[in-house]
C-alpha cells in the first residue's frame, strides 16, 4: 500500500477556495471514475509555507498509480476542467507543488493508512 501526498503552494489565500471548488466540483468525481481512492483534502492552518493546499490518495501498488494517472490525463474532461478552473480563478492557482509517495512503516497499525500486518 502506498499513499500519495500532493502539496500545492497556493498563489494567494483566495485561490485556496478555487482549489477546494475544483476538487469538490470536478476532480473528486473524475478521480472516482478513474479508480483513485481520495483519502482527504486539507488546507494548511499553520505552517511555514502558507497558503498551502494538500490532498492524499491511496494506491495498492505503483502500477495502479501509474495506470490511473495515465487514464486521468487522457480524459478530455481534465483539460476542460483545467481551462474552466483557471478561468474562474482569473490566474494561476498555485506557484508549485510536490508529490510524495509514502509507504507505511511496518510497526504502525492504522485502519486508515495501513501498516503492521498489512500485505505490502
Amino acid at each position: 500500500m502506498y499513499h500519495e501526498l500532493r502539496t500545492y503552494r497556493v498563489t494567494s489565500p483566495p485561490m485556496t477556495k478555487h482549489l477546494h471548488d475544483r476538487m469538490e466540483q470536478h476532480m473528486a468525481g473524475l478521480f472516482s471514475e478513474h479508480g483513485f481512492r481520495l483519502i482527504g483534502a486539507w488546507e494548511m492552518a499553520v505552517g511555514r509555507e502558507m497558503p498551502t493546499y494538500l490532498y492524499m490518495l491511496a494506491w495498492t501498488d505503483l502500477a495502479e498509480r501509474e495506470s490511473c494517472w495515465e487514464a486521468f490525463y487522457a480524459d478530455p474532461r481534465v483539460a476542460a476542467m483545467n481551462d474552466a478552473t483557471y478561468a474562474a480563478a482569473g490566474g494561476d492557482l498555485f506557484h508549485d507543488f510536490d508529490v510524495a509517495l509514502l509507504k507505511p512503516a511496518p510497526y504502525v497499525a492504522s485502519p486508515l493508512f495501513g501498516g503492521a500486518g498489512d500485505e505490502q
